[in-house]
C-alpha cells in the first residue's frame, strides 16, 4: 500500500487532465505499430523484470507498456520512416528508463475517473 500511494494519483484539475491528455494522443498514435510488433511481450516482460528487480512493486506491467511506448513515440519522432526501427535500442532506452523511474519518488500512474453511462 505504502508503495501504491507513493506512485498512483487520482487527477481531477482540468489542467492536469489536458496535460496528460496530450500525452495520451503521442501515445496513442504508436499503438497500431505496437500491436503489430511480434516481440513486444519479450520487451515488456525484461522492462517489468527490470522494474522488479529495481524494487518497483506497482503497476510494473502498466509502467513497462508505457515506457516502451514512449520510446518507441521517440524513435518514430527522430525517424521518418517505420521500418527503419531499433526495436533492441528502444528496449535498451526503455530498460534504462526503468532503472531510473525505480530510483525516483512520485506519481508515475494517473488515474483520471471518467463518467459512466451505467447507472
Amino acid at each position: 500500500m505504502k508503495k501504491w500511494n507513493e506512485r498512483v494519483r487520482l487527477v481531477t484539475a482540468t489542467e492536469e487532465i489536458q496535460r496528460i491528455k496530450k500525452n495520451c494522443e503521442r501515445l496513442s498514435r504508436v499503438e497500431p505499430l505496437w500491436r503489430q510488433l511480434r516481440n513486444r511481450s519479450e520487451m515488456e516482460d525484461m522492462t517489468v523484470e527490470v522494474l522488479i528487480r529495481n524494487g518497483e512493486i506497482c503497476g510494473t506491467s502498466t509502467l513497462a507498456e508505457y515506457l516502451l511506448k514512449t520510446e518507441l513515440a521517440s524513435s518514430l519522432d527522430r525517424k521518418s520512416s517505420e521500418n527503419t526501427l531499433d526495436l533492441l535500442n528502444i528496449t535498451n532506452k526503455a530498460l534504462t528508463r526503468a532503472r531510473h523511474l525505480s530510483r525516483t519518488k512520485g506519481k508515475t500512474i494517473f488515474i483520471i475517473p471518467r463518467k459512466s453511462g451505467v447507472s
